[in-house]
């Protein structure tokens, strides 16, 4: 997984400690959407099993968030992110990306 990084021209919010998982946008396709459900999925029951920082008691996300934000083009764009501080989600977001890169269905 790569950093977040700021482009030129974003004027959002910045997530400098995150990793990048996946990205969607209203403009993708199933298969796009279907492996971000699908890997949020997973980060959020890993958490549910405590193999991975879960949700605080307000529901603010730890270890994994999904960063939203608006775009001229294609209308919004949402971003899978991984925190850098929590090495076992880093290795799950790992193993979905190398799971991507064998096969690009991640449930079929």
């Amino acid at each position: 997984m790569e950093r977040w990084k700021r482009a030129s021209n974003y004027m959002g919010q910045e997530y400098p400690e995150y990793f990048v998982l996946l990205g969607r946008n209203r403009d993708s396709n199933l298969l796009d959407v279907s492996n971000f459900e699908t890997a949020y999925q997973e980060l959020r029951d890993a958490a549910k099993a405590g193999t991975i920082a879960g949700e605080t008691p307000d529901g603010e996300e730890v270890s994994y968030l999904i960063a939203r934000s608006g775009h001229w083009a294609c209308g919004w764009v949402e971003l899978l992110l991984i925190h850098r501080s929590d090495a076992r989600a880093v290795a799950l977001g790992e193993k979905i990306e190398a799971r991507l890169a064998s096969y690009p269905v991640l449930d079929e």
